[in-house]
């Protein structure tokens, strides 16, 4: 990702709070410049670029537990700082119709969940409403974010280069977009989760405590894996990682990762319509007592495997190890 491509900047709009441009490289963005209701802080952007060695840094009451931003500009972000917060435990949302790219130099420093979107908007509960396209639509709520909506026809892409992008232990690590293309990055969600989800057209992808869910009759995405990308979700103890698309490549050397110790939880679950695996592996481990996490993979069309692996393994030394994990693959 070169500089000269973007202009490190955040502005805001003016639809919430005033238009204004922050100084960097730190761009401090307080609570006065965005809408505080209850425990959701909103804030909407013009332009939101980060630059090498920049960062953005949000803050307020330690009672937000929600950080919402949307960018209404009709351009594509471009991220290559980091995205930092001073409050503890809070979640960020983060949604452009025009897209994400987060460069080599991208990194997180929150206390809560990541979710980054290419949505137009986002819902909540009570009624609420984040909208991009219209801004003046919005219904701003104290409720809990419940659902994006895919409303324009063609969803932008996310893009991660190189980045290597990590949530705080149990928390979750959620892309959503048009297509998601991972090339040489890394995510990680150490007990936590990972979610990916290609998808064109939806009313809703709504959020829920035990995983995304992808309203029927969706248009769904494509979510690629390249050139030595990995997903990791245990060190000790898994965590889990759901994927969700239309077609789902994972190749040249790119992997997702779980291991467990004592704790058999976690696991790999994969939804696609169609499966491409080239030079990729697809692993669970337990190194304890624990049984290793399961990987479900359910594919209603097309499946190709060229020198992968999908396996479970157990590697701890005791006698009383834990099983590997259990393999369900079904295919139409």
């Amino acid at each position: 990702m070169a500089n000269n491509e973007i202009n490190a900047e955040v502005v805001f709009d003016g639809t919430v709070g005033l238009p204004s441009a922050l100084p960097g490289p730190d761009f401090h963005i307080p609570a006065e410049f965005g809408h505080l209701e209850g425990i959701n802080l909103f804030h909407s952007f013009n332009q939101f670029n980060l630059i090498k060695d920049e960062s953005a840094t949000f803050s307020g009451p330690d009672s937000v537990q929600n950080i919402i931003g949307r960018i209404t500009s009709g351009a594509r972000s471009s991220i290559d700082g980091k995205l930092r917060s001073t409050i503890p435990q809070v979640n960020l949302y983060l949604f452009n119709p025009d897209g994400f790219i987060f460069g080599p130099n991208a990194r997180l420093d929150i206390g809560g969940s990541l979710h980054i979107s290419t949505a137009s908007v986002l819902n909540l509960g009570e009624g609420g409403r984040f909208d991009t396209r219209d801004p003046a639509q919005s219904v701003f709520v104290s409720a809990p974010p419940v659902a994006f909506g895919f409303l324009d026809p063609e969803p932008a892409t996310i893009e991660i280069q190189k980045s290597n992008l990590s949530v705080a232990e149990t928390k979750t690590l959620s892309l959503s977009a048009g297509k998601i293309d991972i090339d040489q990055g890394r995510l990680e969600a150490v007990l936590g989760r990972v979610n990916l989800i290609g998808v064109k057209q939806a009313e809703e992808l709504k959020m829920t405590a035990e995983g995304p869910i992808v309203e029927a009759g969706a248009q769904l995405g494509e979510v690629v894996l390249k050139n030595g990308a990995s997903i990791d979700v245990g060190k000790q103890n898994s965590g889990k990682v759901f994927i969700r698309s239309g077609q789902f490549v994972l190749e040249n050397k790119s992997d997702i990762t779980g291991n467990t110790f004592s704790e058999p939880e976690g696991g790999i679950t994969i939804e696609v319509d169609e499966l491409f695996l080239n030079d990729a592996k697809i692993d669970t481990r337990t190194f304890g007592t624990a049984q290793g996490g399961k990987i479900i993979i359910q594919v209603t069309g097309a499946v190709l495997l060229i020198d992968s692996e999908v396996l479970t393994t157990s590697l701890a030394p005791e006698t009383e190890a834990g099983k590997a994990g259990d393999i369900v693959l079904t295919a139409q």
